[in-house]
């Protein structure tokens, strides 16, 4: 808790559509807690998918709405529809291994884990079963908690899939391009393992020879465990959002849970002189609070993955199935970088037929 000093194309945004796209798609059944027994494969469906969410919200809503709809699009073995079902972890990951205790996992034909949580809980109960593959998203750092050794190669064992983050080094030469005088960057996270893991990355990027003159100013509040529970990591963050103000040039939202809920954008803007680059796309175009942000696009990362499961399903050898780091793009806001004496570099800038508030 002590302060250190540590040196594309268009989206389409799903918000209000999204509860009424997980109605739509063919999903078997899904379930916060897990069910007494296994709810039986529907006749004339050629895969099954089971899919493990870290927990609800964002940025797994988005991810997962997209890889139904390009695997339900592609289709199964013959050219019949998958059968998904779907269990979300509240973070807590004593529910991972009731899933695993009531599911006969070997009737699926893949299973999706999404978030650092679900990772990590997983890798504990079935690594190296090269009998059982899983496929991961929204995984702040796949190598760190042990599921893949590199990007672009075969995976050692039996997981492989899409990391969730864009690179630290990137993030911080993107506030670079952006803010040229900034040196003091604030940083507040949570002790999650996907935000510890990024920070450790934050500060090697830190030592590279064109970012050393910049500081990052580290504080850190507990995670609240359950589906409401980052709310109170929130109002906690706020004493040390007051406390930083002032001093920083901006903040920089956290890659962990807390960092993605537009509760924490709102909070950051209202009690905060600096702006705040922010972890996702939302943040900033929705008005939120945050001026800009290099983001990967979960659309994009959710098909994607839908892509390699359904090359897997189709026969191919898993071993051939390598794990990818996201493409990533800019997003700005142009009322917030104004306000705050921004000027928005000429390669951000927006297309004419592109709308004002958005900066690819």
């Amino acid at each position: 808790m002590v302060g250190v000093r540590k040196p594309g194309g268009r989206r389409i945004f799903i918000t209000v559509t999204l509860a009424l796209l997980l109605y739509a798609l063919p999903w078997e059944t899904g379930a916060t807690v897990p069910p007494d027994r296994p709810r039986s494969h529907p006749a004339g469906q050629g895969c099954r998918i089971l899919i493990i969410d870290s927990e609800e919200g964002e940025p797994y809503d988005s991810f997962r709405v997209a890889f139904v709809e390009e695997l339900t699009r592609r289709g199964c073995p013959g050219g019949s529809e998958p059968a998904f079902q779907r269990y979300s972890l509240s973070n807590e990951i004593g529910r991972a291994r009731r899933v695993f205790q009531i599911e006969s996992f070997p009737e699926y034909d893949a299973v999706v884990l999404q978030g650092t949580i679900a990772a990590i809980a997983f890798h504990e109960l079935d690594y190296g079963n090269l009998s059982q593959h899983y496929f991961f998203g929204n995984v702040t750092d796949p190598i760190s908690v042990g599921l893949i050794d590199a990007f672009d190669r075969a995976p050692p064992a039996n997981f492989t899939g899409i990391s969730y983050p864009v690179p630290p080094v990137e993030r911080l030469r993107f506030i670079r391009r952006l803010m040229p005088e900034a040196r003091t960057i604030g940083l507040i996270h949570t002790d999650m393992p996907q935000s510890l893991a990024y920070n450790e990355r934050l500060r090697d990027a830190l030592a590279r020879e064109d970012l050393r003159d910049l500081q990052v100013v580290t504080r850190e509040v507990p995670f609240v465990p359950g589906e409401h529970g980052m709310r109170r990591s929130i109002v906690l963050a706020r004493e040390y959002v007051t406390e930083l103000n002032g001093r920083v040039d901006l903040f920089l939202s956290p890659n962990d849970q807390m960092g993605v809920r537009e509760e924490f954008a709102r909070m950051v803007a209202g009690n905060a002189s600096a702006p705040l680059i922010g972890l996702g796309e939302y943040e900033v175009h929705s008005n939120l609070g945050a001026t800009a942000s290099l983001f990967a696009s979960t659309t994009a990362a959710g098909r994607e993955l839908a892509t390699m499961v359904y090359k897997y399903v189709q026969g191919a050898d898993f071993a051939a199935i390598h794990p990818r780091e996201p493409a990533y793009d800019v997003a700005i806001n142009p009322v917030l970088a104004s306000r705050f004496g921004i000027r928005i570099p000429e390669q951000y800038a927006p297309h004419e037929d592109e709308d004002a508030t958005t900066v690819h």
